[in-house]
């Protein structure tokens, strides 16, 4: 008994990460977030999504920098937040660990990968990350002037959408730390308020305690595959709180949930007791869901970057008012929208609900057949749904029912295809649990033999990727087809399964009524318990011993989940004071599983040179497993990558401060702005998105860095061109990729490599002790005891065979070519996963992909081999690569400008283009035949080549001015563009250019074009909108076309759907009849009409000339009359005198009138 414990501790000991035994390796990453405005302060929470203008301002400075404020598509703005990073150690002094990674050179590299959003309204389906270099920033304290007192790194903080991946790692440089991943995801269920930063959803329970307990039994964490921004967790038994993390629990807030609370119990929904625990909780990509009794509520986060921010909730909404649900179920992966089921209870009984989110529009349905009839009414029997699952990939429900009769209840699997709206009978669920046979699985043929044990399913798994489906309870069955099952005998019926957990790539792990937790591989009927167990207590102990926070004498499980960064344990701890505490720890399977597997091994004592070892006889079949000869990944994980390094300072220590972070802030949103602006109908002579960021730069790049190398440049900042950069030739680092995408008829090929020797000296690995592996003074090697133990675990090549497994075989195809090569004792396999080409979808680039999988599997390894690593064992011989079939992510069509001019002046041996011209819109001339060209453009791979598919092209709108376009409607588009039913080619606006070829159309008398076969002459007939233009000044009439180009149903040579609507600026249309004949009457009339003048003013000219001589003679003399009449009554010294005759007045003058007197005759 004593050295069967001595065995368990020196495993423990043994399998512990190296990192533990140096303690200058003591210390990991630790990222927050800081605020714009508040650089080393607290940390925040992540819940701004809209840039910060005010960062613009900084670049006002950059006088002599690239950077061009002046042109109308920079945005130089900021994000919200910045990415703190710190080191934190336990066993040193972690400020000066920092201050000592800094001097030697560390510098951290943080790459953000960011997860494409469901709804695709406002972001393009990509697979996308950005690679930033960390700028290191002087937090200012007291301290000596020459003395750093503290200090971080920090980068920008890039918003894409709700969900992102940081890995943080180091620049290789100082010390060594380990890379480390982080979840830090936006929050939508918070909002600013007078009081500050509150939560949106309920009020924050600050103490746990009341709450949180004990001996509490776990339950699971729901939420969609990879794409909820936040987890939430409930089942707080008497308390309507939830758990709700934005960092995968790496911290959390409490809240309880402001619901009514109301307790509708009712002969149609009766309810034992009422309770105001949370029983449900599932956390969607912009919603919440929760049920409180049979209330089912939701609640819409404000999320600007996925939708509008006006669908966001201001409290909880009730939905299925009038049904009595009895439990939620999640649907982990979407298809066209996020859906939830509902189970009916009570006078529900046997009713399954489907809501479906769209754009954050819920709606509940109900499962009925065409005949009105639910799954019960199907069966004929009293029955209610226990549990649910949603195959969204094939519109297809599986349903495990309870039929009751008779009290005795039998369990069935039935279907439901929402496309049909049928119900199918799958399969009847035995009813005792079927006999062990030795053999760890039994097949369920009818043949088989059962005990007397009611085996009892509780709930349904599957996995879309590799198509296996389980029944869960106190038995496990495997199928994957739904219809035939296979027992999984290694698991025992004593304490049924309360909730299974998939990690979708291969690793199973489930929890008992007893919160045991198990563990297996898909496809495998191996299965190990790894809590509790003898290895579990050994590490847990060692873990107390070396001072770990995260693992506590007092201490009780919360619940188990996966993420891309392994399997999770939340646990709540309570301190030796009394307090308690939440704690998520990573569960510590690469280390369990291996001293599981070595201590059901015989082990050997072995003394060499007076030193004990123990040595393991190893099963495993092979010494190491190595991927070879692994194409570029990019051009299969269709993963765009960006890198980009910190601007310059000038400051001789190298420390960055605000003003330069605020220019790394401006920057990456630039170029993530570039990114996504990119997505532009017309091909850049460039394909690259950083062509137009530098193009009228790049001839100063020399200048810049003259300047910046005198230390002159302006802000202290240098801005070098080539540090921001597109990545497209990533090396796969003889790692088989996270995933791969294959279009049609695409291949993957790679190598593996299986020795059965180690590559130091020939030898199997069981002759040496596992204490020797990686351990320094190990002892000597090759000694005749370890030789004699050596000769009793010889291996052959013969035993030794890889399989491939694949989900779809019809659609993927598989070739393995076997090699011995003996004098080394391995084996070389030629691997090739091909598509077969039999996917029927035809979609958009990163939409609607067929999700499969390919397991490579070496026989008799599963759980049984492992390798050496830095941080430990881990498990060699099966590998699971998750498969998209259908069209790539990043790829698109773009209209190839330059090629069309150049080509269209080719054919029509001229070209004229608008007089006011317009380089990023060039004109076509109507006379002229269009000749279009198109581009596939690689957005991850960086490839742009001709396209040489079919396709066809259509008018789909237009407007004489580009402000005014307007898309035409089905009708108007039928009509305007030409359409081939049993005759000949009708259209209004364009038509062929060459009638004399050939014409093929698609089904619906389409048109198709290809290659060089494309050209186009102008019609615009009477009824189009672009007959009798009305031209602008004494220009020619000029019109937009809207046009929409796309492969769909006629191109046979790709899954991807290449759809392109772009504009083109056509000029120099002709005038209708009725408008030239109008304007040739206009002209005639005046042109008469100056005719008719120019006749008479030459006729009578003359006459005319004389006339009006007189006529101004006349005009003269009377203005010289009037002149003199006015001049003798207007005197200013007339004076009047009374006539005696008359008795009137008489004006006299005093001075002598100007006109000379006749002097009287004699």
């Amino acid at each position: 008994m004593v050295s069967q414990i001595i065995k368990w501790y020196v495993l423990a000991f043994m399998l512990l990460p190296t990192h533990a035994w140096l303690i200058v390796q003591d210390c990991e990453w630790n990222v927050v977030l800081n605020s714009h405005d508040d650089l080393g302060g607290e940390k925040k929470v992540f819940h701004e999504q809209l840039p910060v203008h005010s960062g613009i301002t900084v670049f006002h400075n950059l006088t002599d920098s690239p950077v061009n404020l002046t042109n109308k598509n920079s945005h130089y703005l900021a994000f919200p937040y910045y990415l703190k990073i710190n080191l934190t150690c336990t066993k040193q002094d972690t400020k000066s660990v920092i201050r000592q990674a800094f001097l030697n050179g560390l510098n951290p590299v943080v790459t953000v990968t960011f997860e494409e959003p469901i709804d695709n309204l406002l972001q393009k389906a990509e697979q996308l990350q950005i690679e930033m270099e960390a700028a290191p920033y002087r937090i200012p304290g007291l301290c000596d002037s020459e003395e750093v007192c503290h200090m971080s790194w920090f980068t920008p903080m890039p918003i894409m959408n709700g969900s992102v991946d940081i890995l943080v790692e180091s620049n290789g440089l100082g010390l060594d730390i380990e890379e480390k991943r982080f979840f830090i995801n936006i929050n939508g269920y918070v909002r600013n308020t007078h009081k500050g930063l509150q939560s949106s959803i309920g009020q924050v329970v600050p103490d746990l305690g009341r709450m949180l307990m004990l001996g509490q039994p776990s339950r699971p964490i729901w939420s969609t595959y990879e794409k909820a921004p936040v987890r939430v967790l409930g089942d707080f038994p008497d308390h309507k709180v939830i758990l709700l993390s934005n960092t995968e629990f790496s911290d959390f807030t409490a809240i309880e949930v402001a619901i009514d609370s109301c307790w509708i119990g009712s002969l149609g929904c009766p309810q034992e007791k009422f309770s105001s625990t949370i029983s449900d909780a599932i956390s969607l990509e912009s919603v919440l869901f929760i049920r409180q009794n049979q209330l089912v509520y939701y609640f819409i986060g404000r999320y600007a970057v996925l939708q509008n921010t006006r669908f966001a909730s201001t409290a909880w909404n009730r939905v299925l008012n009038n049904v009595c649900v009895a439990k939620l179920n999640p649907v982990p992966f979407p298809y066209d929208g996020e859906y939830i089921l509902a189970l009916g209870g009570g006078s529900n009984e046997g009713e399954v609900y489907i809501g479906s989110i769209q754009d954050t529009f819920i709606t509940f349905n109900s499962l009925f057949s065409s005949k009105k009839e639910n799954v019960c009414t199907f069966l004929k029997t009293s029955c209610r749904v226990i549990w649910a699952i949603y195959q969204t990939e094939d519109s297809c429900l599986t349903l495990l029912v309870q039929e009751t009769e008779s009290n005795q209840s039998n369990y069935s699997i039935v279907s439901y295809s929402t496309s049909t709206a049928t119900f199918k009978l799958l399969y009847h669920v035995p009813p005792f649990v079927p006999k062990d046979t030795n053999q760890g699985f039994v097949m369920l043929v009818g043949l088989e033999e059962y005990t007397t044990t009611p085996l009892v399913p509780r709930g349904l798994s599957y996995s879309p990727f590799s198509t296996i489906f389980y029944i869960w309870g106190n038995v496990i069955l495997q199928s994957y087809d739904a219809m035939n099952y296979i027992y999984l005998s290694e698991f025992p019926s004593q304490s049924p399964i309360k909730y299974f957990v998939q990690s979708y790539r291969g690793d199973l792990v489930w929890v008992t009524e007893s919160e045991e937790i198990w563990f297996s591989l898909e496809g495998s009927s191996v299965i190990r318990r790894v809590y509790p167990s003898q290895a579990w207590s050994s590490y847990f102990t060692m873990q107390l011993l070396m001072g770990s926070r995260d693992f506590g004498l007092n201490e009780s499980f919360i619940s188990l989940f996966f993420n891309k960064d392994g399997l999770h344990q939340l646990v709540y701890i309570v301190d030796p004071d009394g307090t308690g505490r939440l704690v998520q720890r990573k569960f510590p399977l690469s280390t369990l599983l291996p001293t599981l597997y070595l201590s059901e091994q015989q082990h050997y004592w072995v003394i060499v040179r007076q030193l004990d070892y123990i040595s393991f006889p190893d099963t495993c079949l092979f010494a190491s497993m190595r991927m070879h000869e692994l194409p570029a990944p990019q051009r299969f994980t269709r993963m765009e990558h960006y890198r980009i390094l910190p601007p310059d300072v000038m400051d001789e220590t190298g420390f960055h401060n605000n003003f330069s972070l605020s220019v790394y802030q401006g920057l990456v949103f630039e170029l993530l702005w570039l990114h996504t602006d990119y997505n532009r109908p017309y091909a850049d002579p460039v394909h690259d998105p950083m062509w137009r960021w530098w193009k009228n730069k790049q001839q100063y790049e020399d200048y810049y860095f003259y300047v910046a190398s005198n230390r002159n440049s302006s802000g202290g900042v240098y801005v070098k061109m080539s540090s921001y950069t597109k990545s497209y030739d990533l090396m796969p680092n003889n790692e088989l990729p996270e995933k791969i995408y294959l279009d049609k008829y695409n291949e993957y090929s790679f190598s593996v490599f299986l020795s059965i020797t180690t590559t130091e000296d020939g030898s199997p690995p069981s002759a040496k002790p596992l204490w020797d592996k990686g351990r320094p003074g190990a002892g000597s090697r090759g000694s005749p005891i370890l030789a004699a133990v050596q000769r009793l675990e010889e291996k052959s090549l013969e035993y030794v065979w890889l399989t491939v497994v694949l989900a779809h075989p019809a659609h993927v195809a598989s070739t393995l070519q076997r090699q011995e090569l003996m004098n080394r004792g391995s084996l070389l396999y030629k691997v090739t996963i091909r598509d077969r080409g039999h996917y029927p979808r035809q979609e958009l680039s990163g939409l609607k992909a067929l999700t499969s999988s390919m397991t490579l599997k070496v026989m008799n390894s599963a759980l049984n081999c492992h390798r050496y690593t830095g941080t430990g064992l881990q498990m060699q011989g099966y590998e699971v690569v998750p498969i998209y079939i259908g069209c790539p992510p990043g790829k698109r069509l773009a209209f190839d400008i330059t090629r069309t001019l150049r080509y269209s002046a080719k054919k029509n041996n001229r070209y004229y283009d608008c007089i006011s011209i317009n380089p990023d819109m060039p004109c076509f001339f109507f006379d002229d035949i269009f000749y279009p060209f198109f581009l596939i453009q690689d957005m991850v791979t960086g490839e742009s080549g001709l396209f040489h598919g079919n396709y066809t092209l259509k008018i789909i709108g237009g407007g004489a001015y580009k402000e005014n376009i307007r898309e035409f409607t089905y009708d108007k588009v039928e009509v305007y563009n030409p359409r081939i039913n049993g005759s000949p080619p009708h259209s209004l606006i364009w038509t062929r250019a060459d009638l004399t070829k050939p014409i093929r159309t698609d089904p619906s008398g389409h048109i198709v074009l290809a290659g060089t076969n494309n050209g186009i002459r102008w019609l615009c007939r009477r009824h189009s909108p672009c007959h009798d233009i009305l031209p602008s000044g004494l220009l020619a009439p000029d019109y937009y076309f809207l046009l929409e180009v796309t492969n769909r149903g006629v191109d046979e040579s790709t899954y991807c759907d290449y759809d392109l609507d772009f504009i083109i600026h056509v000029h120099g249309l002709p005038l209708s009849p009725e408008r030239k004949y109008f304007y040739v009457k206009i002209t005639m009339a005046i042109l008469w009409g100056l005719l008719i003048v120019y006749i008479l003013y030459h006729a009578l000219a003359p006459k005319i000339r004389a006339l009006w001589t007189r006529l101004l003679q006349r005009l003269e003399d009377i203005v010289v009359l009037r002149s003199e009449s006015m001049s003798t009554f207007s005197s200013p010294h007339t004076s009047f005198s009374l006539d005696p005759e008359t008795g009137a007045e008489s004006p006299h003058s005093n001075h002598r009138s100007s006109v000379p007197q006749v002097p009287a005759s004699d």
